[in-house]
């Protein structure tokens, strides 16, 4: 997934921003390689785990009126859908799109 957004990053793509304390809910609640941590900072990383995997992922901002793409990435036997992480999503894009009305 790093490499993913380094890509996407470097293509110009609009990955969507979150703010820096998911980063350090993160930190807080799971011990990830500080590495990972990092990525998770620069690229707007999304990250969830269970007792049998992780699931990372990001997202663009909304192109158009209500079009967003997420790129995931499944680590071991991890089955579900980072809904943890939605909230988190959708505030972060309400937050683009009034910064954007406001221009």
């Amino acid at each position: 997934m790093v490499a993913t957004a380094r890509v996407l990053r470097a293509a110009e793509a609009l990955l969507l921003p979150l703010p820096a304390n998911y980063a350090d809910d993160l930190d807080a609640r799971f011990d990830l390689d500080p590495a990972l941590l990092a990525a998770v900072r620069e690229y707007g990383l999304m990250y969830d785990e269970d007792d049998v995997g992780a699931y990372l992922h990001l997202a663009t901002e909304v192109l158009g009126d209500r079009v967003f793409f997420e790129v995931v990435q499944r680590l071991g036997g991890y089955d579900r859908h980072g809904l943890v992480d939605t909230p988190v999503r959708m505030a972060a894009h309400r937050r683009r799109r009034l910064r954007g009305a406001a221009r």
